[in-house]
């Protein structure tokens, strides 16, 4: 972690920060006294700096997980009691400028989290490392819905094989590791995850744990119109079809999610859902150093994939190891729609009939005779 002259300045300004393990605030030479815990967090950075430019003296890892420590209760403390932050001290971040006023104003308890993580793995505590990591991905703001519609429609192109079938059977919807994916480059998390550095040194040593933390984010790919409403421009496109419904031989299952589904939170067991946008950029983001914002690993693509209009279901959940989590259909989440390919195999829709027992619309697509390029819905209902 580097620390910025900024970082110096302010200290010149306020005069020398004074050491005293007994007080429960900081307190400098021109008898300014602050209960702030930004004030804790620059100190810990200040420790960790020394400590990685200073040999493999613990006395100042010890010091900078102390004041780290005391900063977590401090924000704790603030956010229980409804406390704002004061804001009369232009602070800076021991992270750099990619952070937003706001960040640098308040310091975010998930970037407490992650220094914490970062501080226990250097002091070879894995199991706290481990916690603190996760906690900063329930926490970060790096990926949160982009949507707040009280309900929204989706739509998953997918082949006809036991998994579909299990999801419409069971009413569910199943989410897949990012090595499932079927784009080597998407997500970005594992060609970052092959980038780490495998050096033995000291400000290397918090990566695995790192890194194991991003293993429980799961995905589960949409597609959708820009305002998630139904939509026949979706299930009309062939690309779609062609590239993930089995050649047109597979289904296309239109969902109606409620936001208490697709935004849900669980703090005691810090589980996330989130429903967002995909950023579809030409050049992908700087991969070689040891961190990897969460947007960029999950949610980042080339712009290639543009046509696809994708939407993703993230859910961060460190609850299970499974390449595989499933989110069961809440009684405000539906199918709502299923729509069988122009090759669809005729012997199996009596399959899907049976599944669903006439209370979902099945709609077979034909192409029209007229413009071959052209599908069309045909009710089987």
């Amino acid at each position: 972690m580097d620390i910025p002259k900024s970082f110096y300045d302010f200290l010149a300004c306020l005069g020398k920060m004074q050491d005293d393990d007994d007080r429960d605030v900081v307190s400098f030479s021109k008898d300014v006294e602050f209960g702030d815990f930004r004030l804790f967090h620059y100190k810990a950075s200040y420790y960790y700096y020394e400590y990685l430019n200073n040999g493999t003296n613990e006395f100042f890892l010890k010091k900078a997980m102390k004041y780290e420590e005391k900063s977590l209760q401090f924000r704790l403390n603030a956010i229980k009691s409804e406390t704002p932050c004061p804001n009369n001290l232009n602070l800076f971040l021991p992270y750099g400028s990619t952070y937003s006023k706001a960040e640098k104003e308040y310091v975010p308890i998930y970037m407490i989290y992650f220094f914490l993580g970062e501080l226990y793995a250097c002091l070879h505590d894995y199991i706290r490392a481990d916690d603190c990591y996760k906690k900063y991905h329930f926490y970060s703001n790096g990926i949160k819905s982009d949507f707040q519609d009280e309900f929204v429609y989706v739509y998953s192109f997918r082949p006809f094989n036991q998994y579909s079938i299990s999801d419409l059977i069971a009413n569910r919807i199943t989410l897949s590791h990012v090595s499932e994916m079927n784009d080597p480059f998407d997500s970005l998390f594992v060609s970052w995850f092959k980038t780490l550095p495998r050096a033995q040194e000291r400000k290397y040593v918090h990566t695995p744990f790192l890194a194991k933390s991003y293993m429980y984010y799961r995905i589960r790919s949409f597609a959708a119109t820009s305002k998630l409403c139904k939509s026949d421009s979706i299930f009309r496109n062939i690309l779609m079809w062609s590239h993930y419904a089995d050649g047109h031989k597979g289904i296309c299952i239109c969902y109606r999610l409620s936001r208490k589904l697709y935004d849900y939170t669980d703090e005691n067991k810090l589980i996330k859902n989130s429903l967002c946008k995909i950023s579809y950029v030409k050049r992908a983001p700087y991969l070689l150093k040891n961190y990897i914002n969460p947007k960029d690993a999950f949610l980042t693509k080339s712009s290639d994939w543009n046509y696809e209009k994708e939407v993703r279901l993230i859910s961060y959940n460190p609850t299970t190891e499974s390449k595989h989590s499933f989110i069961e259909l809440d009684e405000n989440s539906s199918v709502n729609c299923i729509y069988l390919g122009d090759r669809f195999p005729k012997e199996h829709i009596n399959t899907i009939k049976n599944i669903v027992h006439n209370e979902i619309p099945i709609i077979q697509m034909e192409s029209e005779p007229q413009n071959v390029y052209l599908l069309l819905p045909n009710s089987l209902n």
